[in-house]
């Protein structure tokens, strides 16, 4: 992280430099030569206090650019809190103080996502719909995975077929509770008894996020739309009542079909 700030007052050699960053940031690897931009300088931790003890003294109303390593980001998606930055002399005492921006900290993404299921056939209740992924990141113990569908999909009968889930719906998507923590890496979600849309279509793609218990995205990405295929018209006979050549005369058309026709539908 590059931390910029021009002081008002000088910073003495052995004065501190420090720095409280959000507490979803995990400071814990810093080292003590972590830091750069101030020559001799040594950072230290207190919780979520970065403290940089001073090797050159710095003087006031100079720019002061220092870069810190080995700081590890939130494990969610957010804007963070600011940045509260202190100096203080070498007895500690408080010099100056300011802010700076907090940080828009990017979601991971979702690879080789694919979406299967044993039916596509519209109106269908399946007997399972599948999706598989691979997790840039870990998802913690109560965390989540939900997948958002097409709003023509039907999704009150479902339930979770893999194992290690606890399946929440809403009308247009689907929220899986994880019993453990899941590790970053390939997984596949199998889904029961989700309903096909009532005509032929491409459905939307389906979204995928991992969260955490508090429901802050960690990983998300687009699983493959399905294109639904028709029922099947069986027993269809066509039937005239004059064969004559010219004749006008009336035909009578039967079939059976596997879906309904609603009132106003079309043949």
């Amino acid at each position: 992280y590059t931390i910029g700030f021009t002081p008002a007052n000088n910073i003495p050699q052995n004065g501190t430099i420090e720095i409280t960053f959000d507490p979803d940031y995990d400071l814990s690897s810093i080292q003590a030569g972590d830091v750069s931009g101030n020559a001799g300088s040594t950072a230290s931790i207190d919780g979520a206090k970065l403290i940089i003890t001073v090797g050159t003294a710095a003087a006031k109303d100079v720019s002061i650019t220092l870069v810190i390593s080995n700081v590890k980001n939130p494990a969610f998606e957010q804007t963070t809190g600011v940045f509260a930055i202190e100096t203080k002399n070498t007895s500690g005492n408080l010099m100056d103080t300011g802010s700076a921006a907090g940080v828009g900290i990017l979601s991971g993404d979702l690879t080789n996502l694919s979406t299967t299921t044993s039916s596509k056939e519209i109106l269908n209740m399946t007997d399972w719909y599948q999706f598989d992924f691979t997790l840039q990141h870990a998802v913690p113990q109560n965390g989540y995975v939900k997948i958002t569908c097409d709003a023509d999909y039907a999704l009150g009968s479902t339930y979770a077929i893999t194992l290690g889930y606890t399946l929440t719906k809403g009308g247009d998507y689907l929220k899986l509770q994880t019993d453990s923590e899941l590790s970053a890496g390939a997984k596949s979600i199998r889904i029961g008894r989700m309903v096909n849309p009532p005509y032929v279509q491409t459905t939307d793609q389906f979204y995928v996020e991992t969260m955490t218990p508090a429901q802050a995205v960690i990983d998300k990405g687009y699983s493959p739309a399905i294109t639904t295929t028709p029922g099947a018209l069986t027993n269809a006979t066509i039937t005239p009542v004059s064969s004559e050549i010219g004749a006008a005369t009336d035909y009578a058309f039967a079939f059976k079909t596997t879906n309904s026709i609603g009132a106003g539908g079309k043949v």
